[in-house]
């Protein structure tokens, strides 16, 4: 009976190549499935499908007026911890205002009224991944636009730059263009205000 139980070295042998063999196998699948498949893939949607994208940027330093100051004891003292020295928090408060404003429905409703960004954003000459699905919720448009519109906030020079990508350079231009006027205005208006 213990001699039916033990296993020949050929037999333990044998079953060492068999469980290799399907530890190899399973290895160059996962290569395949994991790797492989998903570069082909993406290499085929980028080489042949995908859209091209343009990108239009600038860079706007926000600087608070010299007459004005901050009438909050404790923004002047953010201001002051912060580095950023008489007048810093002021012009960081109007930075950030502006981010806010750039990622805000407010914007979105405004550029859709003054330069129909829905149509430009929806065209059919498009890829169907790249480009705003048809009759999107508010919700989903805002989203859409901000992945469009990249905003960086460098808090230490108070500079926020603003990249804009469209499926033509002109329409990226003039999205561009648009965002800065009105986030000029809103500014303004602000500003006034005080």
């Amino acid at each position: 009976m213990n001699a039916l139980l033990e296993k020949t070295d050929a037999q333990k042998h044998v079953l060492g190549i068999s469980t290799r063999r399907r530890a190899g196998r399973s290895w160059r699948f996962s290569f395949l499935a994991l790797v492989a498949l998903p570069t082909c893939l993406a290499a085929i949607y980028f080489g042949l499908f995908a859209s091209p994208r343009y990108v239009s940027q600038a860079g706007i330093i926000v600087e608070a007026e010299e007459n004005q100051t901050t009438t909050s004891l404790i923004t002047s003292m953010m201001a002051n911890v912060g580095g950023l020295g008489a007048g810093g928090g002021v012009a960081m408060s109007q930075a950030q205002l502006l981010v806010q404003y750039i990622r805000s429905p407010a914007l979105l409703a405004q550029l859709q009224d003054t330069i129909d960004i829905k149509s430009m954003y929806s065209t059919r000459d498009a890829d169907f991944f790249s480009r705003l699905p048809p009759n999107p919720t508010n919700e989903e448009f805002l989203e859409y636009l901000n992945s469009q519109v990249e905003i960086e906030l460098d808090t230490g020079s108070r500079v926020v730059l603003i990249r804009v990508s469209a499926f033509r350079p002109d329409e990226a231009k003039l999205v561009l263009q648009t965002i800065l006027i009105l986030g000029e205005e809103l500014l303004n208006k602000v500003l006034s205000r005080k």
